[in-house]
């Protein structure tokens, strides 16, 4: 008899992340997929989406379903699925039967001390928020600070740079000038923008992108970081922003943390 998994479910903004466990606790597959639109073909609203799921849900339980076939497993073999995420829904229970949710705070401090126990702080930047943690030792509990509305201090700003420089989101901080003392506006997504716009046929492309990624680091501490203003030590930085070396440098430099 096959040994049960475990299965961990993230719905975020932007991307689909899945993990299966053994029971050991020992990763044995991951999914990291950005959200992907369905043909046009398939999008003829029935108004009913609790029940329908052909645009969305219904897509998702067949990628997840997939997923468990590539590791060669299927839900039977599932003791037990915890799900979390910004875009998770009352009727998703309909197409993927899940036993828990946690919040995405609860699972970015489980995560973070799974593999750094010593942790205190944790920086998550996702696609469509940002959250800052900190452990108060006096309170023997975890505080947390949120961003508000805005797109600056988030994933969906670097896409839109990447996207106005015709360059893959995943080769941004490679073409970072470091030495660059170029600023754009961290104030507001829409206003940084328009800087990128004006700057990439004036400055080389190297320079603007360490602008750009400069801004998303001083947003992102302006947004949720004062939390950290008297902290000093190890920051655990999570989220798909966290891939970015460049905005990582940006935050050292900003505050003095590693």
């Amino acid at each position: 008899m096959q040994q049960p998994y475990f299965l961990g479910i993230d719905i975020g903004s932007t991307t689909l992340k899945a993990v299966l466990l053994t029971r050991r606790g020992r990763v044995h597959h991951t999914l990291y997929r950005r959200t992907r639109p369905l043909p046009d073909a398939m999008l003829s609203c029935s108004g009913q989406c609790h029940r329908c799921g052909a645009c969305n849900l219904g897509s998702l339980s067949k990628t997840i379903d997939e997923f468990l076939a590539s590791a060669g497993a299927s839900r039977k073999d599932i003791a037990a699925t915890v799900v979390t995420g910004s875009q998770i829904v009352d009727e998703l229970q309909r197409f993927i039967q899940y036993d828990t949710y946690v919040s995405e705070v609860s699972a970015h401090v489980a995560g973070a001390r799974h593999y750094f126990p010593e942790c205190r702080a944790i920086l998550d930047v996702g696609g469509q928020d940002s959250k800052a943690m900190l452990y108060n030792e006096r309170m023997q509990m975890w505080m947390s600070k949120m961003s508000g509305i805005c797109a600056a201090g988030t994933g969906a700003f670097l896409d839109s740079v990447a996207t106005k420089l015709d360059i893959p989101i995943e080769e941004i901080a490679d073409r970072v000038n470091y030495d660059s003392e170029l600023e754009v506006s961290s104030i507001c997504a829409v206003l940084s923008a328009t800087s990128v716009n004006k700057f990439k046929n004036r400055h080389p492309i190297g320079d603007v992108v360490a602008a750009a990624c400069r801004a998303q680091a001083r947003t992102v501490m302006s947004g949720v970081g004062e939390i950290f203003l008297d902290y000093r030590g190890d920051i655990v930085f999570q989220g798909g922003v966290a891939s970015n070396r460049a905005v990582a440098y940006y935050l050292h430099e900003i505050t003095g943390n590693r």
